[in-house]
């Protein structure tokens, strides 16, 4: 009983701390701690200060987290992100719509060289929304679909989130990376095909951009990604093949994208790879330091007996299995409106994936489908975090409430993914079975 009294506290305490604006890490972290002394007193708590922060971080596989950003940090200096838009621009742009579902594609290529939505929302929102806006396109569709595609950044291999589930869970990232891939594909052509048939039913949503390109320039200019492909085939196709871990490819792919920005540059191309180098450190600075502090909350909940309980509760259900994880995958949703993915990750993963496995679920499936409901909170009012960066990056005309409404129709897109998932598991398995390694 007062153990229970002490988790309803400390969470109550947190959740204060969150809406008081205090960052993620400290408030996770610093009630981890104090809940950790409240149940097993001062000596357990120093020993978790003196031996989590190392044991935690110096791990060789959290070593794909800076190097696949600095892989997609390179690709966006090099342009690739600029050239994705254009490219799919002159392919599609003159269709009614043909604006918004250029962005869709641009950002399901640039999610094949990065693993972030963040990174995918900005290089291409900042490209694409004021082009739809000056097109005469309605700020809810020019918002909505860049604000909803971009979390492709992080479903799309390689995953900075996969990444991170697959040390947690202690699975092979390589076969996340795989499970992933069929999912991403589904995804991004529901949200071009939403796109079109939103447009066909409302016109004025999208107007026609108005330029006219030739079906030989069009074949011409498909052929500019071979960037993209590149990256993808040396970090993928040499995963599936057996060639690299994980790690070596996310080591190559970096290689290959400083050659291409070696390549694509010729003035500037130093402070490029510098600021791209800081940038990498401080983002996964930032990252390890919210799983650190998420680690030590996730520790206290271990100590409180709240995984022993939920799995009891749960094991002594007369619910069925589908009822269940349907259960567990919604309970991401709300706590999208407090915490980042890394948080939502390093808290739940520990405390669903055995009762997800004791519900005859596979592993590897539920990772593909903890990131697919975090990227649907990620558009999910009243906190959903790519709605408040479109509404940063965007020009005045486009309010928060044009963002959410906007995403409206795409959160429907992604929970009709979310049901295939359910229903057929091997949509996501199939890839990872047939790796050959």
């Amino acid at each position: 009983m007062e153990s229970i009294v002490i988790v309803v506290a400390v969470v109550l305490a947190t959740l204060i701390l969150l809406m008081l604006g205090v960052p993620v890490a400290y408030s996770l972290g610093i009630m981890g701690l104090i809940g950790i002394l409240f149940i097993r007193g001062p000596d357990i708590t120093q020993a978790f200060l003196l031996f989590v922060p190392y044991s935690t971080i110096a791990t060789w596989s959290l070593a794909l987290v800076p190097l696949f950003i600095v892989m997609g940090n390179f690709a966006g200096k090099a342009g690739i992100s600029d050239k994705a838009f254009e490219i799919a621009y002159k392919i599609i742009g003159n269709t009614h719509g043909g604006l918004a579902i250029a962005a869709c594609l641009a950002c399901a290529s640039f999610a094949a060289v990065t693993g972030s939505a963040a990174a995918t929302l900005t290089t291409i929102g900042i490209v694409s929304i004021p082009e739809m806006l000056k097109r005469h396109y309605h700020p809810r569709l020019a918002a909505g679909s860049v604000a909803s595609a971009a979390f492709l950044g992080i479903e799309i291999p390689p995953s900075v989130p996969l990444v991170i589930y697959g040390f947690i869970a202690q699975q092979s990232i390589a076969k996340l990376f795989m499970a992933a891939v069929f999912p991403g594909i589904i995804t991004a052509s529901l949200f071009i095909g939403g796109t079109y048939v939103i447009v066909r039913i409302w016109p004025n949503l999208g107007p026609p951009s108005g330029v006219k390109v030739s079906v030989r320039e069009k074949i011409i200019a498909s052929f500019g990604l071979w960037e993209v492909g590149l990256l993808f085939a040396i970090v993928m196709g040499g995963i599936y093949l057996g060639v690299f871990t994980a790690t070596e490819a996310a080591t190559f792919g970096a290689l290959t994208a400083l050659i291409i920005l070696l390549i694509r540059l010729r003035k500037g191309r130093w402070q490029a790879i510098s600021d791209s180098m800081k940038d990498a450190a401080s983002v996964s600075c930032s990252i390890f330091v919210i799983f650190l502090g998420a680690m030590f909350f996730n520790l206290f909940l271990i100590q409180a007996g709240v995984p022993t309980y939920v799995g009891n509760l749960i094991a002594s259900s007369s619910y069925s299995s589908l009822l269940l994880i349907t259960l567990i995958l919604a309970f991401y949703l709300p706590l999208g409106m407090f915490l980042d993915p890394m948080s939502i990750q390093v808290v739940t993963v520990p405390i669903f994936l055995p009762i997800v496995v004791s519900l005859g679920y596979d592993p590897i499936w539920f990772g593909v489908m903890c990131v697919q409901m975090i990227e649907l909170s990620l558009i999910t009012p009243p906190v959903g975090l790519n709605c408040f960066v479109v509404k940063g990056i965007s020009p005045p005309e486009v309010s928060l409430g044009d963002v959410f409404i906007g995403t409206f129709p795409y959160f429907f897109f992604e929970v009709i993914v979310i049901v295939l998932l359910v229903m057929f598991p091997d949509i996501a398995l199939w890839l990872p079975s047939k790796m050959l390694m």
